[in-house]
């Protein structure tokens, strides 16, 4: 239930930040295509280089989810508090990025640690139903909040 949670929430941000950035920071188009395209290229740094650095350290895969877990969590709060000043910005999706990108490798190589083969397919399965409803659920409350806050947030034409 905790992963899949972690998946909607990640998905639900992701979606969120372009217009996030846009609507309420007044970033430009280009900048926030800047920040989006920071976030994917350590997106990809990051699967193929925590890997490595996961094996050569002796790290498990579990302690290296919970890592990029905190990295997240600590990025996106950073990234939301300072949504409006540009370094900050652009530090904080490489963090989002390169935890992303590793908590998309360990969270495949959670389940086989704790799981035994035979029922791996099962689990696999029920970890995928429940992230599919979890974004289902989470994401047109997320989605009816964030057009509330620009509606309220928006001067409107009455000036």
């Amino acid at each position: 239930m905790g992963m899949g949670i972690s998946y909607a929430a990640e998905l639900n941000f992701l979606l969120m930040v372009p217009f996030v950035l846009y609507e309420m920071a007044k970033f430009e188009r280009k900048d926030v295509a800047m920040v989006m395209s920071i976030q994917s290229a350590f997106d990809i740094f990051g699967r193929l280089a925590l890997p490595i650095l996961s094996h050569k350290s002796g790290w498990h895969p579990r302690l290296m989810y919970a890592i990029t877990l905190i990295g997240s969590s600590i990025a996106r709060t950073i990234l939301a508090i300072f949504c409006d000043t540009g370094y900050v910005v652009l530090a904080c999706s490489a963090l989002w990025g390169l935890s992303k990108g590793g908590k998309a490798v360990f969270q495949s190589l959670v389940l086989p640690k704790y799981v035994p083969y035979e029922k791996l397919a099962t689990a696999f399965g029920v970890q995928m139903m429940i992230n599919g409803f979890l974004s289902l659920i989470i994401g047109p409350f997320i989605g009816n909040n964030q057009l509330t806050i620009i509606l309220i947030d928006s001067p409107g034409d009455a000036g």
